[in-house]
């Protein structure tokens, strides 16, 4: 026989959009993307935590340029190398 794990029966399925006082019905009514404001509003709860251990951004490649061509001597001068402009 199975039986149920204890982890098991901790679990509850919960509606986010519903009032823990009410149990109405709760709407979204705005979404806060600075950096700045959620800072303040987590500072303001004291639950904002400085990360540690932070390192510097990657680095972006720079910019495509064309490759500088060199001229190559072959040693035969009577022979003329096709040139592809591509």
């Amino acid at each position: 026989m199975h039986q149920e794990s204890p982890k098991s029966a901790l679990i509850w399925e919960v509606d986010p959009l519903t009032c823990p006082k009410c149990t109405g019905e709760m709407r979204i009514i705005s979404f806060i993307y600075k950096k700045t404001v959620i800072k303040k509003i987590l500072t303001h709860l004291n639950i904002f935590e400085e990360k540690k251990n932070q390192r510097a951004p990657p680095i972006v490649a720079p910019e495509y340029s064309e490759p500088e061509i060199i001229p190559y001597d072959d040693g035969w001068p009577e022979y003329d190398e096709l040139v592809f402009d591509i």
